[in-house]
């Protein structure tokens, strides 16, 4: 706590924790250019994620939902973490591995808070699946399926 003179009388101030920033930091920003998805990694969560970006044609995203799927999930409960960071209630980021059929895959994960997520399924790329935060995940799922649309890439 912290206590400041507040008209001759003494007042308590709500102390900030420092992993307040975790929490509320700033989210990834995902950018749509006419053939290319970006995903852009801001503030200390590069640090925590060891990546600051992902860039991929339009062409390679199979689909995006909101939230976690349950396979997804599950994989990532089998995976290792390799760079990346594991705090459950402040952040989960960086680059998680897992065996899938007799290969390694990858996920990239930046997330703070698991309502606000949404994942990115890709083909042909580094990672097989992409869960980020974004500020409106229902307007991001939504501009990201009509940019695979236009692409003719995979049905959303």
């Amino acid at each position: 706590m912290v206590r400041e003179k507040a008209r001759g009388k003494w007042a308590v101030q709500p102390f900030a924790h420092p992993f307040n920033y975790f929490r509320e930091g700033p989210m990834p920003q995902v950018e749509l250019t006419d053939d290319r998805l970006i995903v852009q990694v801001e503030g200390v969560d590069k640090i925590l994620a060891f990546k600051s970006r992902i860039e991929c044609p339009i062409e390679h995203v199979e689909g995006v939902a909101l939230g976690v799927p349950p396979d997804v999930k599950e994989r990532f409960n089998k995976s290792l973490r390799l760079p990346g960071s594991y705090m459950p209630p402040i952040i989960i980021a960086g680059t998680y591995i897992y065996r899938n059929e007799g290969h390694w895959e990858r996920q990239f994960w930046d997330r703070h808070h698991a309502d606000r997520v949404i994942t990115i399924r890709l083909a042909h790329e580094d990672y097989r699946s992409v869960v980020i935060e974004v500020d409106d995940p229902a307007g991001t799922v939504a501009a990201i399926r009509a940019a695979i649309g236009r692409s003719g890439g995979a049905p959303p």
